[in-house]
């Protein structure tokens, strides 16, 4: 919020409350420094609800953040996923979740190649160095080349563990 429109929250405050002192330059200044994160709706809502509780006091800069920040996680935990989430996805995260989709389904069980010819269930090894392949064949995609190397890394680790680990 700007120094204006705590300005003008300050009047509204010495609307439901006439013994509300009107605040200095200074002071504005405060308010609008630790209300600057929030909407000027989210915080007249915050406002509202202390008149209807509390009828005596006008509230302190504390308590109008406090009771704005529960606005704000309200209104958030209401909101829509379609909201919250991006629609579409980048080409380099779809190719990403294809290549992974197919990895997993081929750590789980028997898998065919485009050939036509049967393989067993991967090692975590193997899908290390399927990683690493993609890794090099999308060089010229720095971002998608770089998380197949960092799925390279953990493959190698969890076959790591296995091997130190027997079953």
């Amino acid at each position: 919020m700007t120094v204006q429109e705590v300005q003008a929250l300050a009047d509204l405050i010495a609307q439901y409350y006439p013994c509300f002192p009107k605040p200095s330059s200074l002071q504005l200044s405060l308010w609008a420094a630790d209300l600057a994160a929030y909407e000027v709706p989210s915080v007249e809502e915050a406002l509202r609800r202390w008149v209807r509780w509390h009828h005596a006091q006008p509230p302190q800069l504390g308590d109008l953040l406090h009771a704005v920040k529960g606005v704000v996680a309200e209104s958030v935990r209401w909101r829509s996923t379609a909201e919250a989430l991006p629609l579409e996805r980048s080409d380099d995260q779809n190719l990403l979740l294809r290549h992974m989709s197919r990895l997993q389904q081929c750590l789980l069980g028997s898998w065919e190649d485009v050939n036509g010819q049967i393989h067993g269930r991967l090692t975590m090894r193997q899908a290390a160095l399927m990683c690493r392949r993609w890794s090099m064949r999308y060089q010229e995609r720095p971002q998608l080349a770089n998380d197949f190397a960092q799925l390279a890394s953990s493959y190698d680790a969890m076959a790591e563990a296995d091997a130190a680990h027997p079953a």
